[in-house]
């Protein structure tokens, strides 16, 4: 009998033993894996997403950064957790912790935009071509603020790790798997060459060029999830493309420092606003503020949603820098019913030389436009020399001397 009893302890010992380890297993095997940062810069008060498997939103996490401040938990599921960044956050390891269990889970870079200029100067001379976020991973790890060349990124995710970078020469961003441009902090200007995106299919927020003060040319073409163009206000330029965003409902932000256009030389005089294939495009009011332009040509072509120009409706002037004559092309918007945008444009196209190559007024395929009297006061200005014109195609199509009149400009 006592054998008996003895091996019943024993047994029950190392069934309690067992269960203790399974429970350790457990708790082990309750850490998040796979864990990934959404970003490897950020801002005080930016919100970082820790993507992983295996959170619970029965478990209590704490995320601690580099000086032990602990970030606020906003947002638990089981692939994620959202935590805001607080105040006196600085860069280095993040930690997470789970049932006294504590891992490092990652690296981030505390961006403060205010303090780029206080950035080391280091200097890359030659063009950069990225093409996977690997490489740019490692082209960022070199910290450098100012290349003296072209940068060309493709294939990569997030730009967070060339967040030093103040000034390129060109920059092209085409190809890529980015839904925004966060990362881009301290780029203050490309030059006088160009910025150009094209091709993101993901991308749905540009706010992140909103600290850039200069660029040559702007293009922003083929961005098929793009809803607006948050963040190009800041940015004085030569020239602007928005073309073929087949999300883009409404151009809500423009350059305001259009006006100043006319301070060019040779080549960099030929300045175009082209507004172009966008089907979905309704307004263009972020030109409200616009008085005057100094342009080579205004193109608003084939935008299908588009029913009027009301967000030309300040606009005074528009003069090429040179001999003052510019090209406005009004063309295929589908549903576009007047011109009234244009009402209080006082001098338009004019120049002192009949085979000059600038100036013209193309007026054609619309086939809704019946109103043309936003043009009338415009039509009526002096400052008319050997004006070509090309109204057609149109619902309703009035000659040059109908356009005058209140009876004629419009049917």
């Amino acid at each position: 009998m006592k054998k008996v009893i003895k091996i019943l302890i024993i047994l029950i010992s190392v069934i309690a033993c067992s269960d203790d380890d399974s429970k350790n297993k457990q708790q082990t095997d309750e850490f998040p894996t796979d864990i990934t940062l959404s970003t490897l810069s950020a801002e005080i008060g930016d919100v970082l997403t820790i993507n992983g498997n295996g959170f619970s939103v029965n478990e209590i996490y704490i995320v601690t950064f580099t000086n032990n401040i602990i970030g606020n938990i906003i947002e638990t599921n089981s692939s994620f957790l959202k935590v805001e960044i607080l105040e006196n956050t600085e860069s280095g390891d993040i930690y997470l912790t789970l049932n006294n269990q504590t891992e490092i889970i990652g690296n981030i870079e505390i961006v403060n935009s205010n303090n780029c200029e206080k950035l080391e100067d280091l200097i890359f001379t030659g063009d950069i071509n990225i093409t996977n976020q690997e490489e740019l991973i490692a082209f960022g790890n070199e910290k450098y603020t100012t290349i003296n060349g072209n940068l060309n990124i493709s294939g990569v995710n997030d730009l967070s790790p060339i967040s030093h970078l103040r000034e390129t020469k060109g920059f092209v961003i085409k190809n890529t798997n980015l839904e925004n441009l966060n990362g881009l902090d301290c780029l203050k200007s490309t030059g006088g060459r160009y910025l150009k995106i094209i091709s993101n299919p993901l991308l749905k927020d540009i706010t992140g060029l909103s600290n850039i003060e200069y660029t040559g040319l702007l293009t922003i073409i083929d961005n098929q999830s793009l809803i607006n163009t948050n963040g190009i206000s800041n940015i004085r330029i030569g020239s602007i493309t928005i073309e073929n965003n087949n999300s883009l409902i409404s151009i809500s932000e423009f350059p305001d420092d259009l006006e100043n256009m006319q301070d060019c030389w040779g080549s960099q005089c030929e300045k175009n606003i082209i507004i172009k294939d966008n089907s979905l495009l309704m307004n263009m009011d972020g030109l409200l503020k616009i008085k005057t332009l100094f342009l080579k040509s205004l193109i608003i072509d084939n935008n299908d949603s588009l029913t009027n120009l009301n967000g030309l409706s300040n606009l005074e002037n528009i003069n090429h820098p040179i001999d003052g004559a510019s090209t406005v092309s009004i063309v295929n918007n589908d549903n576009l019913t007047n011109l009234d945008g244009f009402s209080k444009l006082e001098s338009l196209i004019y120049y002192t030389f009949p085979d000059s190559n600038f100036g013209k007024l193309e007026i054609k395929n619309n086939i809704s436009l019946t109103n043309f009297c936003g043009f009338k006061k415009s039509a009526n200005y002096t400052n008319y020399f050997y004006l070509r014109y090309d109204i057609s195609d149109n619902a309703y199509n009035p000659t040059f001397e109908q356009i005058k009149t209140s009876e004629g400009c419009s049917n």
